[in-house]
């Protein structure tokens, strides 16, 4: 129908946006009903998910695949009014979107914003001393260098 290609498109420009790897909407039962990763559509279940979408309880994670970090966002659809022309009015929810977003970007951005060490300034650890001890008694003795 013109909404399941309207929703699929979505999905799609949501993943050309370079912010979202991979968005997937589910059915109340988990099952993948619209997905970026066209062959996950009704072949992938993903098990976790049903008792979260009827509790309308959302999820944030991490996971980490093909040697990246990816932050992974869930909340329910709800069953709006407009939604119930072609959904069941009895259900809350009618399932949940998923994204996935990797966190190179904001990793390189966090990077990008600590300067380097000053010319000729030593780290805070001393390699050579116990990091704990060193800590503590540098901090002692700024500490007693303050006090009035």
């Amino acid at each position: 129908s013109d909404r399941h290609e309207e929703v699929q498109r979505f999905l799609m420009q949501l993943k050309a946006s370079d912010e979202v790897w991979r968005a997937r909407i589910v059915d109340l039962n988990g099952q993948v009903i619209f997905s970026t990763e066209t062959q996950e559509i009704k072949q992938l279940t993903l098990s976790v998910l049903p008792k979260m979408i009827q509790e309308g309880r959302g999820l944030q994670s991490e996971k980490q695949e093909g040697g990246q970090t990816y932050a992974i966002a869930m909340r329910p659809v709800a069953n709006g009014p407009s939604c119930q022309k072609c959904h069941d009015a009895r259900h809350v929810f009618n399932g949940a979107i998923l994204t996935e977003r990797s966190l190179a970007p904001a990793h390189a951005n966090i990077a990008a914003s600590i300067p380097p060490p000053a010319s000729g300034s030593r780290p805070f650890v001393n390699i050579g001393a116990s990091p704990s001890r060193y800590s503590c008694r540098k901090y002692h003795t700024q500490a007693k260098a303050v006090r009035p």
